[in-house]
């Protein structure tokens, strides 16, 4: 049994609530564009942490059983932009089902949404759950003023670049 809930939680185990813990929680920067952050022993927090990466790993199965905040940002990125950036298009409907804001921002990318990261990554379903939502196609991020089209262009992701921008512009998008 893991010990630690954010493990339990990504590993998808639904017996995560009878010993997990917050233990062994030291967090590591992939890369310079994570914010450090440094994990506190708050109850709240570790259930946080453990929607994230439970949302990240595609663990619909357990986002029941861990709780948390849908909206909460732990370690400069909240559930839905982590479900989102990896096309876990179940999480991401678990979400948005429970309230979560899909015009919702986080550190790691400032004023980027969901759908930017969608779009950055080429998760078309996930795009197109995003914008049937009510995320927005015309928002764009504070660091390098793109909309969710932009970012999906700038990576090379033609079709769903086209199917943003025909939203953005207020055409119906199919």
């Amino acid at each position: 049994m893991p010990r630690n809930l954010r493990v339990a939680a990504a590993l998808g185990r639904p017996d995560l609530k009878a010993g997990a813990s917050g233990e062994h929680r030291s967090f590591y920067r992939p890369h310079p564009g994570f914010k450090s952050w440094q994990p506190s022993d708050d109850p709240a927090e570790i259930r946080d942490e453990a929607l994230v990466w439970a949302c990240r790993n595609g663990r619909v199965e357990v986002l029941d059983l861990v709780g948390g905040d849908i909206d909460a940002e732990v370690a400069a990125t909240t559930p839905l932009l982590a479900a989102s950036g990896h096309g876990r298009t179940e999480c991401v409907r678990w979400l948005l089902d429970h309230g979560a804001d899909p015009q919702r921002t986080a550190a790691q990318w400032p004023g980027a949404t969901a759908l930017h990261s969608a779009a950055w990554f080429d998760r078309r379903d996930t795009v197109e759950l995003l914008v049937e939502r009510g995320a927005r196609c015309d928002v764009r991020d504070l660091q390098h003023d793109g909309t969710p089209g932009d970012w999906a262009a700038h990576h090379g992701n033609r079709e769903v670049a086209e199917w943003l921008d025909r939203g953005s512009r207020g055409d119906v998008v199919k």
